[in-house]
């Protein structure tokens, strides 16, 4: 048993057994402050639905979630010979390739739809996506707001009071993996180079396919040749510039709840300015 590289907020190992399957990642949350979030077991169902639409992502193999005996959650899953994207160094004509890959992953991963928006276990989901974003912003928000100034978060809580026109124009339900950056992006080193083998850290359910580009935007994780190939097949709609300001903003204050850096919360204060521009508040 060693660790492994990433796990920024749980603890992640490399375990060999004498018996198959030989060898397993084993994802451990020991922080008695993160474990009232329970990431693992939406994770196992993320998984699980994710591959049965045969998206790339491991097998999961087991669930433990916390008790008497052992009081954290461990997710034990299929280990991939692969390294993430940020420590993989590729030529120009490598990245070009795994970006075009990737799209094609993608494009048929947002083949898949459903009538609701909302986790891939909801039932029955929830019909609006701007109701259903507002869901998933309000509590992280609420957790950051004495972290930034009162006036920034007034503005946030006059933004999220508008998700229903900045998302008015929302597209169908769509299956996205909801977490894509250069760490989830795993590849596998072939005779010609570098190749995409999937990805790890599924947030996955379905949304406006838009939150999932957005992501893939905000810390740069799919450049030119991606965009290109993808949007060739699926374009994106007009007014996208103002959705993916309100996903980035989103996502900046994910990383302020978790990480609290100073990068973050100004990145959050100049989405905040832009979006309540844009809108007139």
């Amino acid at each position: 048993m060693r660790p492994l590289s990433g796990g920024m907020v749980n603890q992640v190992l490399y375990v060999a057994f004498d018996r198959d399957p030989a060898r397993a990642v084993l994802k451990v949350q020991p922080d008695p402050a993160e474990a009232a979030r329970r990431y693992f077991p939406p994770e196992y169902v993320n998984l699980r639905h994710l591959r049965a639409h045969d998206f790339p992502v491991p097998e999961p193999y087991f669930l433990h979630e916390a008790d008497s005996a052992m009081p954290f959650d461990v997710l034990a899953m299929e280990f991939w010979d692969a390294v993430n994207l940020g420590h993989a160094r590729l030529t120009r004509r490598e990245m070009d390739r795994l970006e075009r890959e990737m799209a094609e992953t993608l494009l048929a991963l947002h083949a898949h739809h459903r009538d609701t928006y909302g986790a891939v276990d909801a039932d029955p989901g929830n019909p609006s996506w701007a109701d259903e974003f507002a869901r998933r912003v309000r509590p992280r928000f609420e957790s950051i707001r004495g972290k930034i100034s009162a006036h920034t978060a007034r503005q946030i809580d006059a933004i999220l009071d508008r998700f229903d026109v900045i998302f008015a124009d929302a597209g169908p339900p769509t299956l996205v993996h909801g977490d894509i950056w250069a760490t989830n992006i795993m590849l596998e080193q072939r005779a010609d180079g570098w190749h995409l083998r999937g990805f790890v850290d599924p947030g996955a359910l379905y949304a406006d396919v838009e939150y999932e580009l957005a992501y893939l935007q905000v810390f740069n994780s799919a450049g030119a040749a991606f965009f290109e190939a993808y949007t060739a097949r699926r374009p994106t709609r007009a007014g996208y510039p103002l959705r993916r300001a309100a996903y980035w903003l989103n996502t900046m204050i994910i990383h302020v709840d978790h990480f609290g850096d100073a990068h973050y919360r100004q990145n959050t204060v100049h989405l905040a300015e832009q979006l309540a521009a844009a809108l007139g508040l």
